[in-house]
């Protein structure tokens, strides 16, 4: 056996899970067999001794240089291996010799078969044989290792199973069982039988019976890759456990009864590999490349930094985010492609244009112009349309597949863009069960982990489903998503990975009206740094605030609640009435749970530290004297949606109010205001904004813009212009917004001007600047 197996399972899993269940299986053995009559528990011995084997699989070493592949794949998978490669360590399989020709069935433990370096066959009595990974069960959870018994050998007895009549009426069988499998005592192996009860513990929908022991052993623990033998009280061999779930259908099909659960279709891996082929020639025929570009500007830099694995694109250790990704999209035919990426609604607001590399004519690819058409609501993936250039096009995909049984063999293939070009990576599953999701929505499962957006197709070609984000598009918001600054995302990082079949996306693709989000579309700058607003900025209460206000109960000693600082003339807040003084408590929406108002301890802090590294640089310069309006409760109502009905409480004076309005969009702010790069002086300038207006304590009719940005060397710096003073006039002529400055310094420009005389104000004091102009019309 293993040098070190035991080294290896605690580095598996932290927890010494492997004393754990040889305790529990020594202590729950004991008095039951006890109790037994001793002459079926001695024949269930000698035949579960004489069909009992080990397999021990030894790994390779994580292949470094290959490390960006294994970033997108399954994590956990690799979170199993890597110790087992780290310590040189086997990891021990039980299993039942089913083919006395040398086929040994042990549970599947779905590990990539490339990063297996040995294996090792060990008989009944301790004889050790180079084995082979042969191939899968169809539709079980096995997995079958062959080796050569050596020559001269008496050949060994494979497992019978017989047929124990369990069909008909769900419980029809009701009796005790033999349980047997091989453990670990050390290095040595040790058989372990014990006597149980076996009895139907849930009747589902259509007759399925859910098969447990209830005191038996934890068959969830198939992490430890055990299968346990199953016998009658004729110590008859019944079955097998190859998986968590034990089930039976009316049909006759079973998890682990008799000969079909046990020796069902066999599939070596050469044809695995065949049929793996096939799929991915079929998937690369029907898929596309789509070449998303993405603006690249300070406020979607950080959002665009969490693209993370699924695009590959920005260089590792470069620290930036990329400006563009290639993706790939599923021909749905008619030009309309579904792209199977968890882009968030941030990331497609971002969108500045989509190229699609379609087949030409000639078979070399051409680009031709996309649209994006939306994001759909449900699970990650998003819809782009385009126009086929004349006799070239994708085909569609293969036909989908029906629903398959459980157990069912499934091959995974995830299609990335690596190296320039496409890159397909491999794998298989099964299926496991149903879950239920987000509004308990019923869903297959599938047993492990598999890569953001995999492919799932079956032996036969078709194509089963994808597996990808499920999305809670329209669950209630999360007040501390949003305090802790998860609040641009409307997925969850907990938001689960799942089986979508093909069916249920189809109808989505085909008619996708009711099924996107509505108000995700591609923005420009301006228009998404747009927000919904209250119209209010507020501050922290803390507990000596509350005690001085006498507001402590109401606020919970300061923790809730949101303290007006000044409500914006026009605003909804000025609207119903809030004043300065005033405590927001919560904002609700309609049929769902009120949102407390609770800021996190820190958010003065945090909100400080962005404002002032927004504020430009340190020294002698000016700093904006506006507060930033993307703060926690703009965000918050933003995640809510414009147009969504909601009621708000607050305290006024002490009492206790309420109000139902509808959110709206703010109009612009310093961020979203229209901002001019006017060559000639070197300046950026934009537009006066409310919040500009009322901290600066402007008229709406007061002219001017706002200096957003000086170029090193330009004649405006030369000047003295410097960030976020006013400019009110050219040459004494006021200015209305960016486009006024413009023309005027156009027409400066067009007379042949070579300097231009502004008016800068800066806290109320104006002054005179003259400013070379950077060049001269005609020259």
């Amino acid at each position: 056996m293993s040098e070190r197996p035991e080294v290896a399972q605690r580095a598996m899993n932290p927890f010494p899970w492997s004393g754990v269940l040889a305790l529990a299986l020594l202590l729950a053995s004991a008095p039951l067999v006890a109790q037994e009559d001793p002459a079926p528990i001695q024949r269930v011995r000698d035949h579960a001794a004489s069909v009992l084997w080990f397999v021990e699989l030894r790994f390779k070493r994580q292949d470094r240089t290959r490390e960006d592949r294994s970033q997108d794949g399954p994590q956990d998978v690799e979170s199993r291996i890597n110790p087992y490669a780290e310590y040189e360590a086997s990891l021990p399989l039980s299993g039942v010799l089913v083919d006395s020709a040398g086929v040994i069935l042990v549970p599947d433990p779905q590990v990539p078969r490339e990063r297996v370096e040995s294996v090792t066959v060990v008989s009944p009595s301790g004889e050790r044989y180079p084995g082979r990974l042969w191939g899968l069960v169809r539709h079980h959870h096995g997995l079958l290792v062959s080796f050569d018994p050596p020559e001269g050998a008496a050949p060994w007895a494979a497992c019978e199973f017989v047929a124990p009549g369990l069909e008909g009426a769900p419980g029809a069988f009701d009796g005790t069982v033999y349980l047997a499998s091989l453990g670990l005592s050390g290095d040595d192996p040790s058989l372990l039988v014990r006597g149980e009860r076996l009895h139907a513990t849930m009747v589902l929908e259509g007759g399925r019976v859910l098969d447990g022991f209830p005191d038996g052993p934890d068959i969830s623990s198939h992490r430890f890759m055990t299968c346990w033998l199953v016998y009658d009280e004729a110590a008859r061999p019944l079955g097998v456990t190859l998986s968590p779930r034990l089930w039976r259908d009316p049909d006759g099909r079973s998890s682990w009864l008799g000969a079909g659960a046990v020796l069902d279709e066999r599939v070596g891996f050469d044809a695995v590999d065949e049929a793996l082929g096939r799929a991915e020639r079929a998937l690369l025929d029907s898929a596309c490349e789509v070449e998303v570009r993405f603006r690249r500007d300070a406020e979607t830099e950080e959002a665009l930094s969490r693209l993370g694995p699924l695009v590959g694109t920005t260089p590792r250790g470069s620290g930036q985010p990329a400006s563009r990704v290639h993706l790939y999209g599923l021909s749905m035919g008619e030009g309309r492609l579904l792209v199977i990426a968890d882009l968030d609604p941030v990331h497609v607001r971002a969108i500045e244009r989509l190229v699609v590399k379609v087949p030409g004519p000639e078979g070399d690819p051409v680009e031709v112009p996309g649209r994006f058409v939306g994001l759909f609501a449900r699970f990650g993936g998003f819809l782009v349309e385009y126009a086929p250039p004349e006799g070239g096009a994708p085909r569609a995909g293969p036909p989908a597949a029906a629903s398959p049984p459980d157990g069912e063999l499934l091959l995974s293939l995830a299609l990335r863009h690596r190296f320039g070009g496409p890159d397909v990576e491999k794998g298989y599953t099964r299926l496991d069960g149903s879950a239920r999701g987000y509004r308990d929505a019923r869903y297959r499962a599938v047993l492990g982990s598999l890569p953001e957006g995999a492919l799932l197709v079956d032996l036969d070609g078709a194509w089963v489903g994808v597996h990808t984000r499920e999305k809670r598009y329209g669950r209630p918001v999360n007040p501390e998503e949003v305090a802790m600054g998860g609040y641009r995302y409307r997925s969850s990082p907990s938001d689960p990975d799942r089986l979508f079949e093909w069916d249920e996306v189809w109808r989505q693709v085909v008619s996708p009206e009711g099924f996107l989000e509505p108000d995700v579309v591609p923005q420009s700058k301006e228009e998404s740094r747009r927000r919904v607003w209250f119209g209010v900025e507020f501050q922290a209460i803390g507990p000596d605030l509350a005690t001085a206000l006498k507001v402590a109960g109401p606020t919970r000693d300061g923790r809730l609640g949101l303290l007006v600082d000044a409500v914006y003339a026009g605003s909804p807040a000025a609207r119903l009435g809030v004043q300065r003084g005033d405590i927001l408590l919560a904002f609700g929406e309609k049929d769902s749970t009120p949102v407390d108002l609770v800021l996190p301890p820190d958010y003065a802090a945090r909100s400080y530290y962005r404002w002032a590294w927004r504020g430009g640089r340190s020294g002698s310069e000016p700093r904006r004297l506006w507060p930033e309006r993307k703060t926690f409760l703009t965000e918050l109502l933003t995640r809510m949606g414009a147009g969504k009905a909601v009621s708000l409480r607050w305290l006024s004076a002490g009492e206790e109010k309420g109000a139902d309005l509808v959110l709206e969009q703010a109009p612009p702010d310093y961020s979203s205001a229209p901002e001019v790069e006017e060559e000639a002086t070197g300046l950026t300038v934009k537009d006066l904004t409310y919040e500009v207006r009322h901290v600066l304590a402007l008229a709406d009719t007061s002219p001017g813009v706002v200096v957003a940005k000086v170029e090193t060397g330009s004649g405006a710096e030369v000047g003295g212009v410097r960030p976020f003073e006013l400019v009110t006039a050219v040459e004494r002529e006021p200015v209305a917004d960016s486009a006024a400055f413009e023309a005027a310094i156009a027409a400066r420009m067009a007379a042949g001007r070579r300097t231009t005389e502004l008016t800068v104000v800066l806290l109320g004091k104006s002054r005179f600047v003259d400013v070379t102009l950077g060049r001269v019309a005609g020259e």
